[in-house]
């Protein structure tokens, strides 16, 4: 703000009475006057000095105010962590009681398969379910899917322990390799087995195709009832076409991701 001037009027006042009291009234307007810019000044001074005051709390209020917005996001965010964390947990006790479910339900079945063939296999339900175990972690199947496999196998009673385990991952290593479901190659598989005779010409539709030295040699074995060998025949033929094939699915990218689905 601009200094105001110092100003100084004196007046000597001679002759008419009348002229004399204008100039004493213009006297005492000019004082008037600059005692009336001096208070202008000092409550412009005051005005200013609420004004700091004033932005000062108008600062410390926005100060406030963002702090309390940082506490609503820091909520905001904590909470939508928490809604996230709850989901998992949700859904992942979810799946943990759905794959229990399914697994108690593939082992009654095994159960049942087994007392209703006699144990004609000559495996027993926990030598059966560790065979399960063992092949879920090298392959892209679950132990409840592979149980579910040996429960239709055991109906072809035909197919005991010396080639059960062996036949059950060539199952495993047909449906891989060809992209077909499980009970579909347990069924081609189990009858091919189960009666080796009938069983070549029923895999030729498919595509396996034995040489006519391993259809001698299944003719030969069948003829002594040594259903055992025949089947070895086929097995062997499988190996040799798809051997191998669930494990190396497992090894990929995308086997690993679905054995992990598979662990929980």
């Amino acid at each position: 703000m601009a200094k105001i001037p110092d100003i100084k009027i004196k007046f000597s006042a001679k002759g008419a009475p009348n002229l004399i009291r204008a100039i004493k009234t213009l006297d005492r307007s000019t004082k008037a006057l600059i005692n009336s810019q001096a208070r202008i000044v000092a409550s412009n001074a005051r005005q200013n000095h609420s004004n700091k005051k004033l932005g000062a709390g108008i600062l410390g209020l926005n100060g406030k105010q963002r702090l309390l917005n940082n506490s609503f996001a820091t909520l905001r965010s904590k909470m939508l962590l928490a809604s996230f964390a709850a989901g998992i947990f949700t859904m992942t006790i979810g799946k943990l009681v759905k794959s229990q479910k399914e697994q108690e339900k593939a082992e009654k079945k095994l159960s049942q398969a087994l007392k209703s063939t006699g144990h004609s296999a000559g495996l027993s339900h926990k030598q059966l379910l560790l065979m399960a175990s063992g092949l879920q972690s090298v392959t892209t199947h679950g132990d409840e899917a592979i149980i579910g496999v040996q429960s239709l196998m055991l109906t072809f009673t035909n197919i005991n322990k010396e080639v059960f385990p062996q036949a059950l991952e060539s199952i495993l290593n047909v449906s891989d390799a060809m992209g077909q479901d499980l009970k579909q190659s347990t069924i081609q598989i189990g009858k091919a087995l189960n009666d080796p005779i009938q069983g070549m010409s029923a895999l030729r539709r498919i595509g396996i195709q034995l040489s006519e030295t391993q259809k001698q040699q299944v003719t030969q074995f069948m003829a002594v009832n040594d259903v055992a060998s025949a089947q070895k025949i086929i097995i062997e033929e499988l190996d040799a076409q798809f051997g191998g094939m669930a494990r190396s699915t497992r090894l990929t990218l995308a086997g690993s991701l679905t054995a992990l689905g598979n662990a929980w």
